[in-house]
């Protein structure tokens, strides 16, 4: 008898656990979504006046990008096609509020780099070019969400 309650309470603590452990499974709400990601980029694509272009964009882990940076745009001139690459908000170190706003301004950055695909590439003036580029992107993702930049009704 004494076999059968400890069975008993055994089966009904495992009952009792299940819903718990389905609840730690269930995923939290993402910090960005796909959908936020892919909406960033046609509003600035149209912005940059790039709608010529077939642009991808996509969420990358840490491991898929050069090491030390936050994004990274392939190109094809000839094709007028690009892939844009930015990191996974499971990999970033800044406040969870903080970085939505810094992968749309990754996008922007990147689409900035595109504006420059027609320049000759240049090692040397890389660090330069770069410096240039997120100057650029900071400025107009600034403008966009100063108070300034609301429409007055």
């Amino acid at each position: 008898m004494v076999i059968l309650i400890t069975f008993l309470l055994l089966f009904v603590s495992i009952g009792n656990a299940a819903p718990e452990s389905r609840d730690r499974l269930t995923s939290p709400k993402p910090v960005v979504t796909n959908e936020q990601v892919h909406g960033w980029l046609q509003v600035w694509q149209k912005r940059l006046r790039l709608e010529d272009w077939k642009i991808e964009v996509k969420i990358v882990r840490v491991w898929e990008l050069e090491q030390g940076t936050l994004g990274h745009i392939d190109w094809s001139i000839p094709h007028k096609t690009a892939t844009i690459k930015v990191l996974s908000p499971a990999d970033y170190e800044l406040p969870k509020d903080r970085i939505p706003a810094d992968i749309e301004l990754s996008v922007v950055h990147e689409l900035v780099h595109l504006h420059l695909s027609a320049l000759p590439l240049n090692k040397s003036s890389r660090s330069t070019e770069e410096q240039v580029v997120s100057r650029i992107a900071d400025a107009l993702v600034d403008l966009e969400h100063s108070p300034a930049a609301a429409p007055t009704e």
